[in-house]
């Protein structure tokens, strides 16, 4: 536990928020696919994009910031055109869109300001030297 939260020390709260509100957004997409867009149904593709997403970001990729970010926004277009749906047929399913909609929103906000934007792109050059120490450690470990 000491160590994921060493990991993220260096983060800035932008960084930060826009994890914790990515990993939020698709579990909570995940939840609503599985109880009313698709009642009973996981599909497994979506599952495996979600923890794709969630890993480049985490790993501080800034590619996959930017590719993170145009996946948020169609997602969100995707929950909007639910969230018109269900308007008068089911609200729980409307609400669910909505909270869908507000999550990605808040993680795209997150990881698109400058800070963050800022972070992801000096992150890799700036702590070399700890990933390739990192990796020859897993490797000698």
């Amino acid at each position: 536990m000491n160590q994921i939260i060493a990991y993220f020390d260096p983060f800035p709260n932008s960084a930060k928020n826009g994890i914790i509100s990515l990993v939020a957004a698709w579990m909570f997409f995940l939840i609503s696919l599985y109880s009313y867009y698709l009642p009973g149904e996981l599909p497994f593709r979506i599952m495996i994009i979600a923890i794709g997403m969630c890993y480049i970001v985490v790993k501080v990729y800034n590619w996959g910031r930017i590719l993170c970010l145009v996946s948020n926004l169609m997602l969100i277009v995707w929950c909007v055109i639910f969230a018109m749906a269900f308007f008068n047929r089911n609200q729980a399913a409307f609400a669910a869109s909505i909270l869908n909609v507000a999550l990605f929103s808040a993680a795209t906000y997150f990881l698109w300001i400058k800070e963050s934007a800022e972070f992801f792109k000096t992150f890799r050059i700036n702590h070399q030297a700890d990933l390739a120490s990192d990796g020859n450690h897993k490797k000698s470990g």
